[in-house]
């Protein structure tokens, strides 16, 4: 039993540090200016990049089938309006908030601390 714990310790932080990794990475990436803060700007940069990314058919909706059978509960948190997709008004509308939450000191820019903080609080 005390060998299932510790592996399960093991498990939870190796899970941690690979969240943390994606987490700067992202980051990194989000930060165009690479000034080490990510502003408002390029944080819906970031995420139209992403939804057009997502949006294969073109068509301004992200629908189930353009998702991974994983991100369909991400799908449907973001789906303000219920209909099963998500336009990019509720993703930016989600997204700005998103922002605003993570943006602890609310000094308008977002450093690595305050991200890594709002990925492990999720």
């Amino acid at each position: 039993l005390a060998v299932l714990a510790q592996l399960a310790a093991l498990s939870s932080a190796s899970a941690q540090s690979f969240m943390a990794n994606f987490a700067r990475a992202a980051f990194a990436a989000a930060d165009q200016n690479g000034d080490g803060v990510v502003d408002e700007a390029e944080f819906a940069a970031d995420a139209i990049t992403g939804f057009v990314a997502l949006d294969t058919d073109g068509d301004g909706l992200v629908e189930p089938g353009e998702v991974g059978q994983d991100d369909l509960a991400g799908l449907a948190e973001k789906d303000i309006d219920g209909d099963g997709n998500l336009s990019f008004d509720e993703l930016m509308e989600v997204k700005l908030a998103q922002f605003e939450k993570t943006d602890t000191n609310d000094d308008g820019v977002l450093t690595i601390d305050e991200t890594l903080a709002h990925d492990l609080d999720q």
